[in-house]
């Protein structure tokens, strides 16, 4: 997240971005813990028809990683995260445009 509010700020240091726009963008995501994911179902409340039958803590490898390892591609690897980062969070960071941009600038 760092890295990424890194490049914003770029873009608005470009002017390609401005800065009232930059202020109002925000990445939307909360790492729940394995207490909180389980806290519906601990309730003592046995009017429900769910069941938490098991639960479990993982981390997940990161998904580039290894073709990066492998193919030492630092392109594919950055393009990679970009694809990602866009589909995840472009349309909450560029829903905070400025209405007056045109359709180019909001690409």
């Amino acid at each position: 997240m760092d890295l990424a509010n890194a490049a914003l700020q770029g873009i608005v240091d470009a002017r390609m971005l401005r800065s009232g726009e930059y202020e109002r963008m925000v990445i939307p995501t909360y790492n729940r813990t394995l207490k909180e994911f389980e806290a519906p179902f601990s309730t003592g409340s046995k009017d429900s028809t769910l069941e938490l039958e098991s639960s479990s803590e993982v981390t997940l490898p990161d998904p580039f990683w290894p073709e990066y390892e492998q193919r030492n591609a630092a392109q594919a690897f950055g393009t990679a995260y970009e694809e990602f980062f866009r589909a995840a969070y472009g349309p909450s960071l560029f829903g905070a445009l400025d209405a007056d941009r045109t359709p180019q600038e909001r690409e």
